[in-house]
């Protein structure tokens, strides 16, 4: 039988325990992950082809919105799916962040159930054949994206 990956994660992170944790725990989920330590290294790496990238937001030299401008404008304008994680609450953060091409933007502390439920949506069989992967309307871009508020208040109400 054939290893087949959920889906082809590009992480980035400038604090390679951050890196290394989040690969171990999307591997044993069943994706497959391209670690990055900066911005710099993560635009081959998503040329080279993935489905997704999950990058911090504060690094140094450039930052995730920077990156996935760079990613947007000379890699890939359509794919793959950007989610930045952030600790920053920063005025505005969130709307640049969207505006730049990220679809998602996840608040941290970001606890591991959820990134996992986020990507588990993002690339269930029943998204896999859109263009890029959609949310309900309520967590799309054009919704203004999600956090992990909005999700931990969406998966408290179905249970």
């Amino acid at each position: 039988m054939v290893f087949r990956p959920k889906a082809r994660v590009v992480v980035v992170d400038d604090q390679a325990t951050h890196n290394l944790l989040l690969g171990v725990i999307l591997r044993r989920a069943g994706y497959e992950v391209t670690p990055c330590e900066d911005a710099a290294l993560a635009i081959p790496a998503i040329a080279q082809g993935c489905d997704c990238v999950i990058t911090d937001y504060q690094m140094p030299g450039m930052n995730g919105i920077e990156l996935i401008q760079a990613a947007r404008r000379r890699v890939r304008p359509v794919l793959p799916v950007f989610v930045v994680l952030t600790g920053s609450d920063g005025p505005g953060l969130r709307e640049r962040a969207l505006a730049a091409g990220a679809d998602l933007v996840i608040h941290k502390p970001a606890e591991p159930p959820l990134i996992l439920a986020v990507l588990d949506r993002l690339f269930s069989p029943e998204q896999r054949g859109h263009v890029p992967p959609r949310f309900p309307a309520k967590f799309d871009r054009e919704a203004g994206g999600m956090d992990s508020r909005d999700f931990a208040r969406q998966n408290r109400s179905r249970r």
